[in-house]
């Protein structure tokens, strides 16, 4: 069988949120990972982001190695895994592939959210679709109104330099932002198994 994981890039820090998953936020990974494992016949083994700015680590130690360990912690790669031993295996290989997860000696996985069961990320991904999709019959309806959402207190207007262009005015009801919940990963899988 083949496996296929997603990784995308990036300059800053990024985190798979499934929250922002949830509410049709951070779809593009698994976007990519739909459109690929179609592409090859592929079953999915993860969707991660890799910082690839060199980070610059601030610390009292002298030790080199102990500054090599908490620089590797920071180019380690973010997102989720599948939650199959011979996938996350032979996706360690080389061992300086960082995983977001941790196998102990006895071969067993470190409790993680990071770790997806493969029917929960068949379930994300579906939604994830879904949700694009809602996305793309409400552009091509012509719904293109000016409605950001807001979750853990991040509204995307405040770091838009396109405000003049959107005249959004934040002080007029039929503008403010839509409030979101924040959800974990446990929350957001239980509501799409209750949904399904």
């Amino acid at each position: 069988e083949t496996y296929l994981r997603i990784i995308d890039y990036k300059r800053g820090g990024k985190a798979i949120k499934f929250s922002q998953i949830y509410y049709g936020l951070q779809l593009q990974l698994l976007i990519y990972l739909v459109a690929a494992g179609a592409m090859f016949d592929a079953q999915f083994a993860g969707a991660l982001y890799f910082n690839v700015s060199d980070p610059l680590i601030r610390t009292d130690d002298t030790d080199p190695a102990a500054i090599e360990k908490s620089r590797e912690k920071e180019l380690r790669l973010n997102g989720m895994i599948l939650e199959d031993e011979q996938v996350v295996q032979a996706m360690s290989s080389p061992p300086e592939v960082a995983l977001p997860v941790y196998i102990k000696a006895d071969g067993t996985f470190r409790k993680s959210d990071k770790l997806i069961a493969r029917e929960d990320f068949a379930l994300l991904t579906e939604h994830a679709l879904a949700c694009a999709m809602q996305d793309l019959a409400q552009i091509r309806a012509g719904v293109i109104g000016v409605h950001p959402v807001s979750l853990d207190n991040d509204v995307p207007c405040s770091y838009c330099s396109f405000s003049a262009i959107c005249r959004r005015d934040s002080y007029t009801a039929s503008a403010r932002e839509r409030r979101r919940r924040p959800m974990n990963a446990e929350d957001v899988l239980d509501a799409l198994h209750k949904e399904k």
